[in-house]
């Protein structure tokens, strides 16, 4: 009996542990933009097939990423069913991101999250630059899971006459459990269930 007891535990710890977030990265790794107004990302990828499942939910977005004018900047995320992602745009004012230069050793990371009290940049303490750390986005699409098809990354710089490089973008996100982990659960549940009332 105890025996049984020890294996559904393990099977609902090994069930959690399988749900935990994963992150899929992108290397842009573009310098030397912002002379004038361009989509400097926009960036088609199909997500389920490169996550190896389908997705459950986004918990983030970070990108590393300088630019002499912070409220130039708009980056969003849209996903295969339409669901949009706006993270950052129109905030920041004429701060710099990263220390607002154009090379890949200036870059700054910026974390986005659904609203989580952290604010954005507008609501960031008045430096100059705008520090790394996690920032509210302006808006967060509808919760998952999300529709098999094709992914956008996108990123404009919206006026010209300044300084800009990004370097990675990478998206923390958790998979919908396969049908053989949902089952392992229901059997770990139902084993620890039948030992209460033995």
């Amino acid at each position: 009996m105890k025996t049984m007891k020890t294996l559904a535990l393990v099977a609902i710890a090994g069930f959690a542990f399988n749900a935990n977030a994963d992150v899929l990265t992108f290397d842009f790794d573009i310098t030397d933009f912002g002379d004038v107004p361009e989509d400097v990302i926009n960036f088609d990828f199909d997500f389920e097939a490169m996550a190896g499942g389908q997705i459950a939910s986004i918990e983030s977005v970070s990108i590393e990423l300088s630019h002499s004018w912070a409220d130039d900047i708009r980056f969003s995320m849209t996903a295969a069913d339409g669901t949009f992602f706006e993270l950052l745009g129109g905030e920041g004012g004429n701060r710099d991101l990263g220390d607002g230069s154009e090379t890949l050793d200036a870059l700054g990371t910026y974390t986005f999250v659904e609203a989580d009290g952290f604010g954005g940049f507008d609501d960031a303490p008045p430096v100059d630059p705008i520090v790394s750390g996690t920032y509210d986005a302006i808006s967060w699409g509808a919760a998952g899971p999300y529709a098999a098809g094709s992914w956008n990354l996108f990123l404009r710089d919206r006026f010209s006459g300044d300084d800009g490089a990004v370097g990675s973008i990478s998206i923390e996100y958790t998979l919908v459990p396969a049908p053989g982990a949902m089952a392992l659960m229901g059997l770990g549940g139902l084993v620890a269930t039948r030992r209460r009332r033995s």
